[in-house]
């Protein structure tokens, strides 16, 4: 008789003991050394690959409210495709290399552009483009480019969406491949 009511008294607490088992299974298991050290890896090669993506492979250019760009612009950019086509948007590493210019490549090597302010008109290659682009007055009273002119080996010619108020080829001349840091992705326009 006494050894069942022990066996009654000890039933109950295996029960408990089973139960708290599980219950630490449920909220969590214990931080030992090899938890950590996987933590540490896991967040080391994740920022390695945060690192090669954005920092070799993507950019990110902030446009900051430069003549024909809304402040606040977020530009994510492909930093492996230096050579854009026509109607890409492509990003200049514009003066010191730590600003950005974004302008929608009109122009490749070899195409000839006119733009004709009396006629309000802009034509590559004989074809008359339906938005109107004019040649903004610098301080000389002109562009940087002698109009009807041809996209020299290498060279791309950029103008930006806000017509004439952009810093595009207009102002700064034809850009050369090798100043291109790469083609838009994704253009995130900030309320």
């Amino acid at each position: 008789m006494e050894r069942k009511l022990l066996n009654e008294a000890v039933k109950p607490l295996k029960l408990k003991i089973h139960s708290q088992k599980k219950q630490s299974d449920i909220t969590g298991r214990r931080i030992n050394k090899t938890s950590v050290l996987r933590l540490f890896r896991d967040c080391f090669l994740a920022g390695i690959i945060a690192y090669i993506l954005f920092g070799q492979v993507f950019g990110i250019a902030f446009e900051k409210g430069e003549p024909g760009a809304e402040a606040g612009n977020i530009i994510i950019f492909n930093r492996l495709n230096k050579r854009p086509k026509v109607n890409d948007t492509a990003i200049i590493a514009a003066f010191s290399g730590k600003r950005y210019l974004a302008g929608r490549v009109i122009a490749e090597s070899g195409d000839k552009i006119d733009i004709n302010n009396k006629a309000d008109a802009l034509v590559v290659s004989g074809n008359r483009s339906k938005k109107s682009y004019k040649i903004e007055n610098t301080a000389d009273g002109r562009g940087t480019i002698d109009y009807p002119t041809t996209v020299p080996v290498e060279s791309i010619f950029i103008l930006g969406d806000e017509g004439g108020k952009a810093l595009d080829s207009r102002r700064i001349g034809v850009v050369n491949l090798r100043r291109v840091a790469g083609t838009a992705l994704f253009i995130f326009k900030m309320p």
